[in-house]
């Protein structure tokens, strides 16, 4: 007898391919009622009025009417089709409750077992889209993917990948497990295994690694990892347009034909930490390269220039946190003393402005008629007791301390206007003597 029906379902097959309008029906109850079909097994079509169906399988198509150009092969598969078309279905039970759905591919036992009036939907593996209902427009690849999906527009690809899943849509999972119990969520993408693993109504996710955003329950994240980190090394959130490294950014040292490279929160000598830019060796090593760092263990330190002579130590430009800017070398760098700006060896510049705080400041005050003038005498005196002028800092002072430039300038200003006043009071003398002088001469 089985020698008998694996002859008969082997010329169906024969037959089928080779007479392209034939019909052939074999098995207890199958179909005889349409056109260009080919029925194998109990009750196959039984009440089929359609025309170029294949069914194959005790009641496969069972109750299948006008539906037409499908392919039912395993036992129950199609079975309560009724005018669903250009469907395919293989395995056993696969496609069993479709009624009207149209142009589904079900490969595997009882995928898409209880779908009715979903379309366009492709189910690979045992159980896949198993209780799938109306859902369509989803493809889901490996044993158990979309076992409780009824919405539709999902991908999901391997064991299990979104086996809760319910009314979510849009999701796309790939990885064994990938968003595994993710329920209502939609708009997510889960790559690796068990990636989203935990996540059951999240919405806009990016889930990219083996078990990327393992716990993560909230909305809108990235994660970028191959651990269940809460840390990963890529982490970002799209509501905020933020995104988080949790590492080193590293780009290879630039070849012949490049002009240079950077690496940002790379490598840092010891006792250092913070972000750096580098630049490491270019032109295939014939020029060397420099870097800018960022330490922050006190305000001395801040922002960092450096150049790779001495194993890139050679350190020129400093932006402290201290809120001063040190221009030179290492020892300028560590003691710019009060200044805001410190440029060892000076600057060349075309043009200096500077800009006084308060008018009390500049040497008007001179001309004040309570201004005490020091007289002649009293300068002659303090000079051959000091070298230097009154109210003038001494050449000690200025190497030890500098000068200001608005309080040099109001400081010479006010010499020049003590020296006018001077010459107005001799010139005022010798008027008065020239008189004295006439007088006597008459």
């Amino acid at each position: 007898m089985k020698t008998l029906i694996r002859t008969t379902f082997l010329l169906a097959m024969l037959f089928g391919s080779v007479c392209t309008y034939a019909q052939y029906n074999a098995g207890t109850g199958s179909g005889t009622v349409g056109t260009d079909h080919t029925f194998v097994g109990v009750n196959a079509g039984a009440i089929n009025t359609g025309a170029h169906n294949t069914f194959l399988g005790q009641n496969t198509g069972r109750i299948n009417t006008s539906g037409t150009q499908n392919t039912f092969v395993g036992r129950a598969s199609g079975y309560f089709n009724t005018t669903g078309k250009y469907n395919t279905f293989s395995g056993v039970n696969s496609g069993y409750g479709n009624t009207t759905g149209q142009q589904n591919v079900f490969v595997g036992q009882a995928a898409g077992r209880y779908n009715s009036t979903g379309h366009y939907n492709t189910f690979i593996g045992r159980i896949a889209g198993y209780k799938n209902k109306t859902g369509s427009y989803n493809t889901f690849i490996g044993r158990s993917a979309g076992y409780n999906t009824t919405a539709g527009n999902n991908t999901f690809l391997g064991y299990a990948t979104g086996f809760a899943t319910t009314t979510g849509t849009r999701n796309l999972y790939a990885g064994n497990s990938a968003g595994r119990f993710n329920k209502t969520g939609t708009n997510n993408t889960c790559l690796g295994y068990q990636a989203g693993y935990s996540s059951t109504a999240g919405v806009g996710n990016v889930f990219i690694g083996y078990q990327a955003g393992f716990g993560e329950l909230d909305n809108n994240k990235l994660y970028i990892d191959n651990s269940n980190t809460a840390e990963p090394l890529v982490y970002g959130d799209f509501l905020t347009n933020e995104v988080t490294v949790n590492g080193n950014f590293i780009l290879p040292d630039a070849s012949n034909e490049s002009v240079g490279n950077f690496y940002l929160g790379g490598e840092t000598n010891a006792g250092e930490e913070g972000m750096r830019l580098f630049g490491g060796a270019i032109n295939g090593g014939g020029f060397s390269g420099g870097f800018f760092d960022v330490v922050t263990d006190n305000a001395s330190e801040g922002l960092r220039f450096r150049v790779d002579q001495n194993n890139g130590t050679a350190e020129r430009m400093r932006i402290r946190a201290d809120g001063k800017v040190v221009i030179g070398n290492d020892v300028a760098i560590n003691n710019p003393g009060d200044y805001k700006l410190y440029v060892d060896n000076g600057i060349l510049t075309e043009k200096v402005k500077v800009a006084t705080v308060n008018s009390a400041d500049w040497a008007d005050y001179v001309f004040e008629e309570d201004y005490e003038l020091n007289s002649i005498e009293e300068v002659e005196q303090f000079v051959k007791t000091n070298k230097h002028l009154p109210n003038v800092p001494s050449a000690k002072q200025v190497e030890e301390n500098g000068i200001d430039m608005v309080e040099m300038d109001a400081t010479l200003l006010r010499q020049v206007e003590e020296l006018w006043l001077h010459l107005i009071s001799l010139k005022q003398e010798i008027k008065e003597l020239k008189l004295e002088n006439e007088e006597l001469k008459k």
